[in-house]
């Protein structure tokens, strides 16, 4: 500040200097609230402002960052001459008292530390100077596990962004709340557990000051450590499930990683009511269907035949979004930190997704002795519609005249729904095969074909035909190595005829 005469350095009142944005009526200012140093030199007097005065200064937008809009207004009392004699109040207006000389902020921010809460996601960031959190760019962060790494790393990972930000008043700190996207990214990595095992990185854009100086860049070769660390203590909670009949699976989705490896399938229970269930069952252990890495907010579990096969028979149960709920028991879902799952109430499906998708025939036996025939289907299917008619057994894959027996529709099934169907051949059909002599007289030469309509699910899909040409081979074959015995005989003297009956099917031309 000049003078026109020489001014004292002392019982400067730094309250009565307002910086302002215009000679009169500003919009932007700010009183000066001190401490403040002085030094006199004849009629020049400076004044060492005080970081809280700066920083406030720059938080105040449009003030001090041009010549044009940077002006002082004086009070009364703020000094004196030598003689004793207070200054005179500067009065606004035209021109005012606009700064002569501004050197602009060039000093770039510097990140001083940081610590990261996994607990709530956020991420607090203090900064030597304030900055304009507005503008960060959350995908200039990145985290990583060790103070030096090279890029690209499994100890390294750079935020997508999309977290909601919010500083203190004098945008020194920003606190960052993380995307659920990158929260549940760093709770999936090998790192971030630990404040040593936290470290931080920056490019040069990710933020600036409010003279538009970039922030100094952090290098992931000479990262920053966490100044404080808080680990994830809080429970991990199922957000949704889907049951797929059509997979045959259980889909699962957490609001964080939890580990594959420590599901406890048995500790899973579906039921068809949140309050009075009348059907509710636990699952029979299943197979957790692995991932490149032990850790997923999403766990899909390959259900059991047996399980497949009580939901499906039963009609009343795990159908759609009304009927199907689950409840899974403590300590049987961890997150990767090793909090235990925490599910108070059954938590009602996403969607129910109903088996529509054609059955197919996986193999078959037969016992030539027993006359019986095993089938074992892809999905469960419903007996009541089963058409022997659709079956024929045959000696190679493609048939071959005079070794085909198209089976009739004499047959019985001795099971009930499922995936497996009995089917005892008709007297007339055990006489076919074995009077073709080279069909089904060895595994080999036991082929089957099937047409669509042999069988359909419990949702009225066909099964998936196998084709002449296509036929399929048996997996086992029982032969008829047991000699026929001699049960009884008749002798019809009046008509001359002799009967005999064997305990099993015998070749009248061998007689």
């Amino acid at each position: 500040l000049v003078f026109n005469e020489p001014v004292k350095n002392t019982s400067i009142a730094a309250s009565a200097i307002l910086l302002q944005d215009l000679f009169s009526y500003p919009v932007s200012k700010w009183t000066l609230t001190g401490p403040v140093s002085a030094t006199t030199n004849f009629t020049l007097l400076t004044i060492q402002l005080p970081m809280s005065d700066i920083f406030a200064i720059l938080n105040t937008p449009g003030l001090c960052t041009l010549r044009s809009n940077c002006y002082v207004h004086l009070n009364a009392n703020f000094t004196s001459d030598l003689a004793g004699n207070p200054n005179s109040a500067t009065v606004d207006g035209l021109p005012g008292y606009p700064v002569t000389n501004l050197i602009t902020d060039v000093i770039p921010p510097v990140l001083q530390q940081f610590s990261l809460d996994m607990n709530t996601g956020v991420l607090s960031l203090t900064f030597s100077k304030p900055i304009m959190y507005a503008n960060l760019i959350q995908s200039g962060i990145s985290i990583q596990g060790k103070a030096s790494v090279t890029v690209p790393s499994s100890y390294y990972y750079t935020l997508v962004g999309g977290g909601s930000v919010n500083a203190s008043s004098d945008r020194l700190t920003v606190n960052l709340s993380l995307s659920t996207i990158d929260l549940n990214q760093l709770k999936m990595s090998t790192f971030a557990f630990s404040r040593n095992t936290t470290y931080i990185s920056l490019t040069a854009g990710t933020v600036t000051d409010a003279s538009a100086n970039q922030i100094v860049a952090i290098s992931a070769m000479n990262a920053k450590q966490a100044a404080g660390f808080v680990s994830d203590t809080t429970a991990p909670q199922l957000s949704n499930f889907t049951l797929d009949l059509n997979s045959q699976s259980l889909v699962m989705t957490f609001n964080e990683p939890v580990l594959l490896s420590s599901v406890i399938i048995p500790g899973i229970s579906l039921q068809n009511s949140s309050t009075t269930p009348f059907t509710a069952f636990y699952l029979t252990p299943g197979a957790v269907v692995p991932s490149s890495i032990n850790v997923s907010t999403v766990v899909t579990i390959s259900l059991s035949t047996a399980d497949v096969s009580s939901i499906e028979l039963n009609p009343d149960f795990a159908k759609n979004l009304y009927n199907t709920y689950i409840t899974i028991s403590n300590s049987s879902v961890f997150d990767a930190v090793n909090n235990s799952i925490v599910l108070t109430t059954p938590l009602k499906v996403g969607a129910v997704i109903l088996d529509m998708t054609r059955p197919q025939l996986l193999s078959f036996s037969i016992n030539i002795q027993a006359g019986i025939i095993n089938l074992t289907f892809s999905s469960v299917v419903n007996t009541a519609t089963f058409d022997a008619t659709a079956f024929t057994i045959q000696s190679t894959k493609k048939s071959i005249p005079g070794q085909v027996v198209r089976l009739s529709n004499s047959h019985t099934t001795q099971s009930g729904n499922g995936f497996s169907v009995v089917m005892r051949l008709s007297l007339a059909d055990q006489i076919a095969i074995r009077d073709t002599a080279i069909t089904a007289s060895s595994l080999n030469t036991t082929y089957l074909t099937m047409q669509a309509y042999a069988i359909e699910n419990l949702y009225n899909v066909d099964v998936l035909a196998i084709v002449d040409g296509k036929a399929i081979l048996a997996s086992s074959y029982v032969p008829d190595n047991v000699p026929p015995t001699l049960q009884y005989f008749d002798l019809d003297m009046n008509a001359n005829i002799l009967t005999f009956k064997f305990s099993d099917l015998v070749s009248s031309s061998s007689f």
